[in-house]
């Protein structure tokens, strides 16, 4: 579970910070003189076009050749609702008091009667932008000129700026002229022509010199814009793993990742046909993992509520790397499963799902018990135990993992599920924000709060009884660190993971006995991924 759940000119000067929005009625000084047509007004640089306003054109001269509108330009007369919605959203995430894939799901879920492509361009759109933020800002700082960081630029233009580029440099389909337009139309709704003239000019300059700006970023020695990723977390990696695969890692977080999700292990081969066909005839590309038989990769999905199976609860949203964890856990049936750090429940949806499958003879059903430190966080796990009717295997109660275990509880689990909050490198492809809000001194105090988890949850197991820890990270200090504490310090003894994870990823297994799995997103082709699977000795 996560805990954070100029290399490369140009265009005007003097970027205003704040404009107020313009009102209905012109401004006197940009009306149009006799003689002088609107249209002039509505060109590409709106600055250029007040300066020549300004020093009264007479009616016989030509307008500047850098104010005509580029062929096959149209000016509209609105920006569409889908990039105004994304630009809500990012001025939204800028604040940082919600994660973006939140936001982004709450924006989708509140705006009815958007099409799945409409759906997935906004998606696309806004986890890119707020992704590749460093990149985009390098960019922008570059094409300006102004001697202002973006940083100090309106939010509205900032974030304008940064929807153009994306478009112009990352989406193929999306016309020049199209992210161009729009994007000067949010920029002027919001602040006013003078700073719509602003990054028409900085836009513009852009598309002129894509190719060249495009070969800079891919031989850029600055992490920042080669990967869009912090320099600290690119001198981690190398120290830990070596430059290649710190670099094999970043280039796999750049890539579009699809939607990954796992069908109930209770459905038939049949059903599970079906629902793939169901998928296929939508539009979406489905491409099984490769390593289990029930996840799949969906391209051209955006959000899951649309899906067919979602509602029916046949399906659940999960990374194939994390659905590894149950699968390491050799779930037979029967067995009294906890799951600490379980939201948003992915975990304990899988266990569960195993459970309800293979039954056992006497009858007897096995449950998970599902903690977490907030009434929030366990309605969202009650809310998929309904929707995937689970109801009868799983009890959701708020607990502080770090607090001390309960007599009455003490030696009673099975299995125990450690999923401890991290930093979140693993993910970075999927929740791309968290490159910008995890910091170099919260590596610590993790690792400190994984080590306080572990001392008082492991009293939940029994002697004999299986212990899985895992985090979403790619980090050793994290995840072997924690796993030297666990075997010095609590006398966990070390269990082989070979005979439950698939054949392929078997060779990447180390450890004592072979019971430590780091996943690279570049190798596996999922999250960044850590597991590690232990014997409470009897």
């Amino acid at each position: 579970m996560c805990h954070f759940k100029t290399d490369i000119g140009a265009a005007g000067t003097n970027v205003p910070i704040r404009e107020k929005a313009h009102s209905a009625k012109p401004h006197s000084r940009i009306l149009p003189q006799r003689g002088i047509s609107l249209k002039v007004l509505l060109m590409q640089d709106f600055q250029t076009a007040a300066s020549v306003l300004a020093h009264r054109l007479p009616h016989s001269a030509k307008p500047h050749p850098r104010i005509l509108p580029q062929r096959g330009i149209k000016m509209s007369s609105r920006p569409t609702g889908t990039r105004r919605l994304v630009l809500n959203v990012l001025m939204e995430e800028e604040k940082g008091t919600s994660y973006g894939s939140a936001l982004i799901h709450t924006a989708l879920d509140r705006t009815p009667g958007l099409t799945q492509q409409q759906r997935s361009f906004i998606k696309r759109l806004a986890e890119g932008c707020i992704g590749d933020k460093a990149r985009l800002d390098s960019l922008i700082r570059h094409l300006s000129r102004t001697g202002r960081p973006p940083e100090a630029f309106a939010p509205a233009l900032r974030c304008s700026l940064r929807m153009g580029l994306y478009q112009i440099f990352y989406m193929d389909a999306v016309p020049d002229a199209a992210a161009v337009d729009e994007s000067v139309w949010l920029v002027r709704e919001a602040e006013g022509q003078r700073a719509a003239g602003f990054a028409n000019a900085v836009l513009r300059s852009a598309v002129r010199r894509k190719d060249e700006l495009k070969e800079k970023i891919r031989t850029a020695k600055r992490p920042e814009l080669r990967y869009s990723m912090p320099s600290w977390i690119m001198d981690l990696w190398t120290e830990q793993y070596g430059a290649k695969r710190a670099n094999g890692i970043a280039e796999a977080f750049e890539r579009i990742r699809p939607m990954s999700v796992r069908v109930d292990e209770r459905l038939s081969e049949s059903k599970r046909k079906e629902l793939t066909e169901e998928w296929e005839s939508s539009g979406i590309t489905v491409q099984p993992s490769g390593l289990l038989p029930y996840a799949y990769e969906l391209t051209g999905a955006s959000d899951p509520v649309g899906i067919a199976g979602f509602r029916e609860g046949y399906i659940a949203v999960q990374d194939t790397a994390s659905m590894l964890v149950a699968e390491a856990a050799g779930i037979r049936g029967g067995e009294r499963i906890v799951d600490v750090c379980a939201s948003p429940g992915g975990k304990t949806l899988h266990c569960a799902s195993k459970l309800a499958a293979a039954g056992t003879e006497d009858g007897s059903k096995g449950r998970v018990l599902s903690y977490d430190i907030s009434e929030e966080k366990c309605r969202k796990i009650r809310e998929n135990i309904l929707r995937m009717r689970l109801e009868d295997f799983v009890s959701v109660s708020v607990r502080d993992a770090s607090k001390p275990v309960s007599e009455v509880e003490r030696g009673k689990a099975d299995i125990l599920i450690l999923d401890l909050p991290c930093s979140g490198l693993g993910v970075l492809g999927r929740k791309r924000e968290i490159r910008y809000r995890v910091k170099p001194e919260d590596i610590q105090k993790l690792s400190f709060l994984q080590k306080k988890i572990l001392r008082n949850a492991v009293k939940y197991v029994r002697p004999g009884g299986t212990v899985l820890f895992s985090t979403c990270t790619i980090n050793q200090t994290e995840n072997d660190g924690s796993c030297e504490y666990i075997e010095k310090e609590l006398h966990l003894a070390p269990d082989a993971l070979t005979s439950f994870i698939p054949e392929k990823l078997r060779k990447s297994l180390y450890g004592t006995e072979k019971n430590r799995l780091q996943l690279f997103p570049d190798l596996s082709g999922t999250d960044g991924f850590f597991i590690a699977r232990y014997v409470r000795p009897v």
